[in-house]
């Protein structure tokens, strides 16, 4: 262990009544990936794919994290020790929400969120993507209406009313996702 898991325990040795903490990396990883393991903000271990890492720990309130390398680490998980109880908690890469794109987008939602620590045989917490204000996507919105609208006169002058009726539900649709990015505009402001 580290001097500063040392200290910990000598720091609270003088209460008798313990119980065990155990945490798992459940998701697969390389195997010289690791995650610290930090207990009041104390690094007392190391837990890696397939190996669990136990400790005692005085009973009261905890606050537990995971930390991989450089600054990504989940978020602090406040857990409870009672006397002679085993708390086992599990820790495992977040899952990337459908839809994110860009590599700034998932580079702050990995800083944030790329590592869940959650309670073993519990849920993990989810996270919902809300996608931000782009005007480039506006832009382009705003061009498919007016290529579509151009369309549709076309077929009415030339009385192609097949055409006028599969460029409808285009221009439509077009029209509903600007105004889903409007409503994010304005979200964002």
């Amino acid at each position: 262990m580290t001097v500063n898991g040392e200290a910990f325990r000598a720091d609270n040795e003088a209460v008798n009544e313990h119980g065990t903490l155990t945490v798992t990396w459940a998701s697969p990883s390389a195997p010289w990936a690791w995650y610290r393991v930090l207990v009041d903000g104390v690094t007392l271990g190391r837990v890696r794919h397939r190996r669990s890492f136990s400790v005692d720990v005085p009973t009261g309130a905890h606050e537990v994290q995971l930390m991989g390398w450089r600054r990504y680490g989940s978020r602090v998980l406040s857990v409870d020790v009672t006397p002679g109880a085993h708390v086992r908690l599990e820790g495992k890469t977040g899952r990337l929400p459908a839809g994110m794109t860009g590599y700034r987008a998932i580079k702050d939602w990995a800083k944030e969120y790329g590592t869940t620590l959650y309670v073993e045989n519990e849920a993990p917490p989810t996270f919902e993507f809300v996608r931000p204000y782009s005007a480039q996507r506006l832009g382009i919105h705003v061009a498919a209406v007016a290529l579509f609208t151009f369309f549709a006169l076309a077929a009415v002058v030339h009385h192609r009313w097949v055409g006028v009726a599969l460029t409808l539900p285009l221009i439509a649709a077009s029209a509903w996702l600007i105004r889903g990015e409007l409503s994010r505009r304005h979200r964002s402001t």
